[in-house]
């Protein structure tokens, strides 16, 4: 049985100091620097309260954190096709709750103030993924892209381009698609069923120097596949 987990929802500029320490010990566990924790500190407070930042975060049943996420919002008008792509650049639980069907519930509740501030429009999230990231999010979504993906739309891989280029400047590879100079997380894993292997093997093709700390830019369109393959998935965990 899922163990109690509650979401809260905050605007960016609303976060408090306490909160923000909060996330980012949390996340340290996970990670190996690139910078010092200082250097890291300052650029990751500047990013998660930023005006156009949403923090979900997860409290066990005691109020203890026990994960976050963080969306972005990038709107992105091309060829006709007006879209906002919600970035989750940070996306953290500790191994209690990885899993948990709240974590699938989440983003939903997110929408609503994205359209009150933005209008309707097209939808896409979009982030950089390493393995264990990649797998989660593909297997909870079914419709997971990435810049050379076949079945990638030229509208997306624009999307990709200018998501990259903004939020990665230089470190964006745009002939690999891949972005450079990442702190790769300690808690990568080997996958273990058919189904995450499969896709860990075609992570590897796309992103196969990922050790080196290149993380690989993936996108997926928030339309029926999506929705209807994240329903089925979430009433599987909840049942369990």
């Amino acid at each position: 049985m899922a163990k109690p987990l509650k979401i809260r929802l905050t605007d960016g500029p609303d976060l408090s100091d306490e909160l923000v320490l909060e996330l980012w010990a949390l996340r340290r566990r996970y990670v190996s620097l690139a910078r010092t924790e200082s250097e890291d500190q300052a650029y990751f407070r500047k990013f998660v309260s930023a005006d156009d930042s949403i923090v979900a975060s997860f409290h066990g049943s005691d109020g203890k954190l026990g994960g976050f996420f963080t969306i972005a919002q990038r709107p992105v008008d091309h060829a006709g096709r007006r879209g906002i792509l919600l970035y989750s650049k940070y996306f953290y639980f500790d191994k209690a709750y990885r899993g948990h069907y709240k974590t699938l519930i989440a983003p939903w509740l997110i929408l609503p103030r994205v359209f009150r501030r933005h209008g309707l429009r097209h939808l896409y999230f979009v982030t950089t993924a390493f393995p264990q990231s990649y797998v989660s999010l593909a297997r909870s979504t079914g419709n997971v892209r990435a810049l050379h993906d076949a079945k990638t739309t030229p509208w997306e891989r624009q999307a990709l381009h200018e998501f990259a280029g903004h939020y990665f400047g230089r470190d964006w590879q745009f002939e690999r698609g891949v972005v450079i100079n990442q702190n790769v997380a300690d808690s990568e894993s080997l996958a273990r069923s058919e189904e995450a292997q499969a896709l860990t093997a075609n992570f590897e093709r796309l992103n196969p120097q990922w050790r080196q700390g290149q993380s690989l830019p993936i996108i997926f369109p928030v339309d029926w596949t999506t929705i209807s393959h994240s329903i089925k998935r979430t009433l599987r965990r909840a049942a369990r």
